[in-house]
């Protein structure tokens, strides 16, 4: 990762810095060395993931200050030399770092300790980008309303139109949402290449004009999702959430 400020590189090495993607990275020792520990000392489930492989949950028996040594998955190969390693923190957040086999035996895999730590985002609900025909529908006022949908998280939606509507408004509460996302994974909720949410009451709690080409008229929805509605809806944000991480790994 290229950072060219001094100071981005002497912070890096002392704690968090943020970068593009909605990334938080860490070149610190204390705090990788801290990260290897809470993954032994737990028992901390981990997935290799590379291009065009995911491993089942492993773990990281051990390390030391030049090595760290994983439970080798079953269907590895040499061809998988170079991998994300990715797991969770104790706030539930995704992180992972790359490294390298440096020796394979029958159970094990000795690999390179790493230098480098990403934590995905701190925020509590990460927010996916849409495809593109993704959609609310709702009525309103007596009227029926359909509105695009930029994005998604466990608590809300960005809905917009290319056209003045007039509304809803900031405050106002809305019932009986139906989001419909285009979608091809096998996960509940999914039926005709469709991902169906039901959200029984939401709140419109910003609104606000996006004036680059094409101009979008926005609002910002929140939701408290329960039930089956919110298990489809936490399902996919997970799917998404790992092929962002696998994303761009050339390895």
């Amino acid at each position: 990762m290229a950072l060219n400020s001094n100071v981005q590189n002497t912070a890096l090495k002392i704690g968090w810095v943020s970068m593009d993607g909605g990334y938080e990275v860490t070149q610190s020792a204390g705090i990788i060395r801290k990260n290897m520990a809470y993954l032994k000392k737990g028992r901390i489930m981990i997935m290799l993931v590379c291009k065009g492989y995911q491993s089942g949950s492993t773990l990281l028996f051990d390390f030391d200050d030049q090595a760290l040594f994983i439970d080798k998955p079953k269907d590895w190969t040499p061809d998988n030399n170079k991998f994300r390693v990715v797991y969770r923190n104790e706030s539930m957040v995704w992180m992972h770092f790359v490294t390298q086999v440096q020796e394979a035996t029958a159970d094990a895999l000795k690999c390179a300790l790493p230098q480098e730590l990403l934590m995905l985002q701190r925020r509590n609900h990460y927010r996916i980008i849409l495809p593109r025909g993704s959609q609310v529908s709702f009525l309103y006022d007596k009227m029926e309303c359909a509105f695009e949908v930029k994005d998604l998280s466990a608590s809300g939606i960005l809905m917009y139109s290319k056209v003045d509507t007039g509304f809803p408004r900031h405050g106002t509460h809305l019932q009986n949402l139906l989001l419909s996302v285009p979608c091809q994974d096998k996960i509940p909720g999914v039926e005709n290449g469709t991902l169906s949410v039901l959200i029984d009451e939401a709140h419109v709690v910003r609104e606000f004009v996006r004036q680059q080409h094409p101009v979008l008229f926005c609002f910002g929805i929140f939701f408290a999702l329960s039930g089956p509605e919110e298990e489809k809806v936490l399902r996919y944000v997970r799917q998404q959430e790992l092929a962002v991480l696998r994303k761009g790994l050339n390895g």
